[in-house]
């Protein structure tokens, strides 16, 4: 497996740079045949360059644009779920949920049907800075023997100002909550507080057990990813004194253990292509 690694590494930044080199270059070319269609009616500025575009040109710039900048996240986002498959993300989050799901408190246990216990894995993105990647689809559990994987989830991003997630991404702490969400107070504060649009708030509502685990690299104790999970059964993981020290013991878990080995291999390999572009300031200085 590390001889894997070192390969993937070795190779996919020279391919990643050819391909997001290709696409800058084809976009170059169609904003420079929009430009030279444009009658002058429009005034934009880059730096010491004024160029004029009227209204459809400016349309047609913008669907080209959107089409290469959607292509590029594309391109990354398989990349990094190439490199996931590399390093074996998915059967050692699997493993990580079997561990949570054994050592879940014994009332617990016997309400897995309706609790609707579910995990995933959130990375730092590679395309947009202050953004977390949920890496993974849900993994769920309704009964005792059973992890299934579902099929949603993997590919989503969220702003480290969104939810228990972004907490935990901001802190860098774990975070657990054992009875939230559920009334109408509760639901308000998610909006004003934590980010959620009201639909969003309305969702949370039905999951009040949740535990967001910061997983660190043992070698450089740096941040690689963050275990997210949920139920539908209030203190699931215990009250919201119990669930953290939960939380805590999780991580001496055998699956989660090989699961933060596996991102940080997977930190290495994304390192490589990351894009990182800052929402927030692009713009600014034009």
């Amino acid at each position: 497996m590390d001889e894997i690694v070192k390969i993937a590494h070795e190779t996919a930044w020279p391919i990643a740079v050819l391909t997001m080199f290709a696409i800058f270059v084809l976009n170059l070319r169609r904003i420079g045949d929009a430009m030279r269609r444009a009658p002058l009616i429009r005034k934009l500025k880059f730096g010491g360059l004024e160029v004029e575009l009227d209204r459809n040109s400016l349309d047609d710039l913008k669907e080209k644009t959107d089409k290469t900048f959607l292509e590029l996240i594309r391109k990354t986002d398989s990349e990094v779920q190439r490199f996931a498959n590399t390093v074996s993300i998915k059967s050692t989050l699997r493993l990580a949920g079997e561990n949570i799901k054994a050592n879940l408190p014994t009332e617990s246990q016997a309400k897995l049907k309706s609790a609707k216990l579910r995990v995933t894995v959130h990375i730092f993105d590679a395309v947009f800075a202050d953004h977390l990647y949920q890496l993974s689809n849900y993994y769920y559990s309704e009964n005792s023997n059973i992890f299934w994987q579902s099929d949603k989830g993997a590919g989503r991003r969220f702003s480290i100002r969104y939810g228990i997630i972004g907490l935990a991404a901001r802190t860098e702490k774990s975070q657990a909550v054992g009875n939230a969400f559920r009334d109408i107070e509760a639901r308000e504060a998610l909006i004003e507080n934590w980010s959620m649009l009201p639909e969003q708030a309305a969702a949370a509502g039905k999951k009040p057990s949740c535990l967001a685990l910061v997983l660190r690299s043992p070698e450089s104790n740096e941040m690689v990813g963050i275990l997210y999970a949920d139920a539908e059964e209030e203190n699931f993981f215990g009250n919201n004194e119990e669930c953290l020290d939960f939380a805590g013991k999780c991580q001496a878990m055998t699956g989660v253990k090989q699961l933060v080995k596996a991102l940080g291999k997977l930190r290495i390999l994304t390192s490589q292509i990351e894009l990182q572009f800052n929402l927030t300031k692009i713009g600014q200085n034009i």
